[in-house]
């Protein structure tokens, strides 16, 4: 993802968290999370490995989301 958009990374206890993609950033409640194939990904991108037609998204999503 790296090679095609501005991403910002932090080191957490959990592994790597995305805190920013192209100016859409984490804060004031609300938070990047990974989706594939249009479902909140039950593991983290890092340990994701995609399937051949994956959708993979990322959406800033607040509070009652």
């Amino acid at each position: 993802m790296k090679e095609r958009a501005t991403v910002r990374t932090k080191t957490s206890p959990l592994g790597e968290l995305v805190e920013e993609i192209n100016g859409a950033r984490n804060g004031k409640g609300y938070y990047l999370i990974f989706y594939v194939n249009g479902s909140m990904a039950r593991t983290g991108a890092a340990k994701y490995v995609t399937k051949d037609g994956d959708r993979i998204e990322w959406k800033l999503v607040g509070p009652g989301k």
